[in-house]
């Protein structure tokens, strides 16, 4: 009985030794701090496409699963920080224009990465989630991390996923929509935008955004990084991006780590069906897979020294 609570005072004391902070990067980027312990590994989350929070939620969606994560880290001795990124300030400023660029959130990723170095950090690893991963890769290029791990990453630039899409579920727009996109590369004038599908795509309010976007290819920029661990993950329900992105990603990079998990979707949670798998995008109750907590905690700790 001694034993038993012994170790129960020592889990409250570790629980009551985590800060909790809110920081404040730039005038755009504020998010999570959870302090463990100053000497530990310090994880980055970077959000997916879209005006996500620091919590993984847009969209009108609550899955809370970055919220899980980095609290399940936490409880592995494991430094987070966690934001919102800037288009979810700027959407409730009511400040959204099309001068924003994917640059934009690959220089939110340094001045973070800058940020904690200057306070002493230098054990830090990005999590980057969907569209977060290539944010990651492009980070890793400026600025020394520990590890990536990239968690449903796509292997293919922006309007290859574009085209892809309206291939399967509208092919008659498939021509408007490639030939669109080499005229935005070259600033042509655009066609079919009395279309409304096509309007949405290239709504000047977002061309300087895909052009920006799309002169990125992840597997050509995850090449880039030489030596440094990565740890490529996706799971086999994914309906947004399928387990090959992962392997071309795995492929591409020149020291990474392969893992894909069995019944886990594009929110890192296990799901038994496509009803469920639905679902989960807006239940916050239901967890992450725990695998995928644990792999990354060994991963994280293994690495921790690689900088």
């Amino acid at each position: 009985m001694k034993h038993f609570l012994l170790i129960l005072f020592l889990c409250l004391i570790t629980k009551i030794s985590a800060q909790t902070d809110t920081l404040k990067i730039n005038q755009f980027i504020e998010g999570t701090f959870v302090k463990i312990d100053s000497n530990a590994p310090l994880a980055i989350l970077i959000q997916g496409s879209g005006p996500t929070d620091r919590n993984g939620n847009g969209s009108g969606l609550k899955s809370d699963h970055s919220k899980m994560l980095y609290e399940a880290l936490n409880n592995k001795g494991i430094n987070t920080f966690t934001y919102d990124k800037r288009t979810v300030k700027m959407l409730r400023d009511q400040n959204l224009n099309d001068t924003i660029l994917f640059d934009d959130f690959v220089n939110d990723q340094i001045e973070i990465i800058q940020h904690f170095k200057d306070k002493g950090y230098t054990n830090i690893h990005l999590i980057g989630h969907s569209q977060g991963s290539l944010v990651a890769i492009l980070a890793a290029q400026k600025e020394i991390v520990a590890s990536i791990i990239s968690l449903s990453g796509t292997s293919r630039t922006a309007d290859e996923i574009i085209i892809e899409q309206i291939e399967k579920q509208m092919p008659q727009l498939l021509d408007q929509v490639k030939d669109n996109f080499k005229r935005l590369q070259n600033n042509s004038k655009l066609v079919g935008m009395d279309n409304p599908i096509i309007l949405s795509i290239f709504a000047k309010q977002n061309q300087k955004f895909i052009v920006n976007y799309m002169k990125y290819d992840p597997s050509l920029e995850i090449e880039k990084l030489n030596d440094l661990p990565i740890l490529v993950v996706n799971g086999d329900r994914d309906l947004q991006v399928p387990v090959s992105d992962a392997e071309d990603l795995h492929k591409s990079a020149k020291n990474s780590e392969l893992l894909i998990i069995e019944d886990m979707n594009h929110v890192l949670k296990i799901v038994s069906g496509q009803q469920v798998n639905m679902k989960s995008y807006n239940d916050p109750e239901h967890p992450v897979s725990q695998k995928l907590i644990d792999d990354i905690e060994k991963f994280i700790k293994l690495h921790a020294n690689s900088n």
